[in-house]
């Protein structure tokens, strides 16, 4: 990263969400995640993975600290 140019929406998405214009050098070869008509191409294995996340769960101790983000509960995970 050479500079931050700009960044937008950043009062309403927040930092980590905003759209952030950058100057970069030698960056790439990245990875496209939707189509052309805008599909995502990784959705179908997010689909895979949530239908297995009971066998992950299973006979796993409850978590006990109850840390931030510390849990056993699959309705937490952010899959998708």
């Amino acid at each position: 990263m050479k500079r931050v140019i700009t960044a937008h929406w950043n009062k309403e998405l927040g930092l980590a969400k905003a759209m952030w214009v950058l100057e970069a050098e030698n960056m790439g070869p990245f990875i496209v995640e939707s189509d052309m008509k805008g599909n995502s191409l990784v959705e179908p294995g997010y689909a895979r993975i949530s239908e297995n996340l009971d066998k992950v769960y299973e006979g796993e101790r409850p978590a006990v600290l109850k840390r931030f983000v510390e849990s056993n509960d699959k309705s937490d995970e952010m899959i998708g």
